[in-house]
């Protein structure tokens, strides 16, 4: 089973993550606060979390599993499927 981060998961996956997530943010969301690398899935680490998965079309839960860190990877790589933000039919299938 895959390693999920979820919000209270501490340690060095989670800081990974805010540094990747935070480069997206960079990117993408040049609107949206940067996150402390602290290695802790807080309500901050969860909020941009959720945005990330609302701007690319996939499940809108707030926590890490393959479907998230797949979608960050496509992005990262420059998957032109994945440029950062959802087409308006992705946005619809979050809002279920």
């Amino acid at each position: 089973m895959p390693f999920i981060l979820h919000p209270g998961a501490m340690g060095d996956p989670v800081a990974r993550w805010q540094e990747r997530l935070n480069g997206w943010l960079r990117c993408h969301r040049s609107d949206h606060a940067q996150l402390d690398v602290d290695g802790i899935f807080g309500p901050r680490t969860q909020a941009a979390t959720r945005t990330f998965q609302r701007a690319v079309g996939i499940v809108v839960d707030g926590v890490v599993g393959p479907e998230t860190r797949s979608a960050i990877r496509r992005v990262a790589e420059g998957d032109a499927g994945a440029s950062g933000v959802a087409s308006p039919t992705a946005r619809a299938r979050t809002r279920r």
